[in-house]
């Protein structure tokens, strides 16, 4: 991955990114579903949420659609948000002026998370990661004894269209293999694949 293209390309599109964006709000959504559910299940009060999950952080938080469901919903006494993206803290600051959220720019794979993390997710972000099994040990390192990491990415199956077209595109991992990579740190309580259909008027 060319993270600097990357980071360019994304600066670029950061104030269309909200508007366009359809299936990442989609997940963002059903993300903050699961975890709730999760912690229900765990016979946590809807009222304790915000204790169960204290020091969040969100690698890849981007124009911060996820972020604002994760500081409304879970209420956190500190919210770390990261992105690759330097200009993404123009989409977020007004999240920064919350008691307890920062943005930290840098590329996830290569900076020192703080210890002591309740929780560590984030949404359409891990496709453009060059080592996630490296990033998970990471993660594991930084969470606390029953901290959890939560994301979502896309699957082998994305815009196969376009690569059958151009014979170009990311490559993504099954979810068999992310959870070959997951289990050496991590119980996995929860693991899914949904197919989002979107029609276009034109290429």
């Amino acid at each position: 991955m060319d993270k600097q293209l990357i980071a360019e390309r994304f600066a670029r599109a950061r104030n269309t990114y909200a508007r366009e964006a359809r299936v990442q709000q989609q997940v963002a959504l059903k993300m903050m579903r699961m975890l709730t559910e999760s912690l229900l299940a765990e016979d946590c009060q809807p009222d304790e949420l915000s204790t169960r999950f204290r020091h969040i952080l969100e690698f890849g938080c981007g124009t911060g659609s996820y972020s604002r469901i994760l500081l409304r919903t879970l209420q956190p006494e500190t919210l770390l948000l990261n992105d690759l993206c330097r200009e993404m803290e123009e989409c977020i600051k007004e999240l920064c002026l919350f008691p307890g959220v920062s943005f930290l720019p840098g590329d996830a794979e290569e900076l020192d998370f703080p210890k002591n993390m309740d929780l560590i997710t984030s949404c359409s972000t891990l496709q453009w990661f060059n080592d996630p099994a490296a990033f998970f040990t990471r993660c594991h390192r930084a969470l606390t004894t029953n901290g959890v990491l939560a994301f979502s990415t896309f699957g082998s199956r994305n815009m196969h269209q376009i690569r059958q077209l151009t014979g170009h595109g990311l490559s993504y991992l099954a979810i068999e293999e992310l959870q070959a990579l997951l289990r050496p740190a991590f119980d996995i309580i929860h693991a899914e694949e949904e197919v989002v259909s979107l029609s276009f008027d034109t290429p």
